[in-house]
């Protein structure tokens, strides 16, 4: 039977920020190698705590991280799926592209069954999950306040098929990209190594949309921009929503490894109870 294993690239122990003990050090790189001959590994960066500005300029806010969590490199691929779950739900096939047409929950049944071949190995009070989106947004802006994550903004006025030359560095939208989605990593990264957070599949978050109510469970939020999507719904900054029991050939996902309180908290949100126009399905 073939072993599995996960590969560790650690950085050096850091002081506590409550006193002088040395706490233990957290690997700058997660690799994981998945089930399969060739099949690409799932490699997770490490993105450290800090404070960023969320949001458009118009509408923003100040935001922390308080703690360290891991998140894919890359969406994951549908080779990786395959890998894992034994088959191949995409709308349009091809290895090395992200799996879509998964919704919320099985996106998460993908990263239980990583808990499953991984748990013993990976900080103890983490596992692997969906980000929040306020993770997903800090880690797409790796320090930038711009539109985009190479520090320059989208140009123009974003019309519809509008081509956008500062856009076509690091995401796929339907101007570049009017098929489908491509090959994950062939964009520029940001400045912390994530690949295609502007375009190519829009991503599940773990957070809840509160403002809407629906029947089947409320709705997920998803973050970046999409191959289907003119350029300006592919900042940073944009927001959509979609049922938690949805999926879309323009939506995919990427792991991330966080801490369980943190999921914990997220998920314990309560979703608003419906008005009477809610219940008739004026807003689905």
């Amino acid at each position: 039977m073939k072993r599995f294993s996960i590969i560790l690239l650690a950085i050096g122990t850091f002081v506590g920020v409550t006193g002088c003990k040395l706490e233990t050090s957290y690997p700058e790189k997660i690799v994981l190698n998945l089930p399969g001959k060739n099949v690409a590994s799932l490699e997770l960066l490490r993105i450290k705590p800090g404070k960023f500005i969320m949001g458009t300029p118009e509408k923003n806010k100040s935001a922390i991280i308080s703690n360290h969590f891991w998140i894919g490199k890359f969406e994951v691929t549908q080779e990786q799926w395959q890998s894992l779950m034994g088959n191949t739900p995409s709308k349009y096939k091809a290895k090395n592209h992200p799996v879509e047409q998964v919704g919320y929950y099985q996106s998460l049944e993908f990263c239980k069954k990583l808990d499953k071949l991984y748990a013993d190995q990976i900080p103890a009070g983490y596992k692997f999950y969906l980000p929040s989106e306020t993770e997903w947004e800090y880690a797409c802006r790796a320090g930038t306040v711009t539109a985009l994550n190479n520090g320059k903004n989208l140009f123009g006025e974003g019309k519809f098929k509008q081509s956008d030359a500062n856009l076509d560095e690091v995401g796929w939208y339907m101007v570049n990209a009017p098929e489908s989605h491509q090959t994950v990593g062939l964009k520029k990264p940001n400045a912390w190594g994530l690949y295609d957070m502007h375009g190519n599949v829009r991503e599940w978050t773990r957070s809840w949309d509160l403002t809407w109510y629906v029947n089947s469970g409320g709705r997920k939020i998803t973050r970046g921009g999409s191959f289907f999507d003119m350029a300006k719904f592919c900042s940073s900054a944009i927001r959509t929503s979609t049922n938690s029991c949805g999926a879309g050939d323009n939506l995919g996902f990427r792991v991330a490894l966080v801490r369980i309180a943190d999921i914990e908290h997220d998920e314990a949100e309560e979703i608003p109870e419906p008005t009477e126009k809610e219940y008739n399905g004026v807003n689905q």
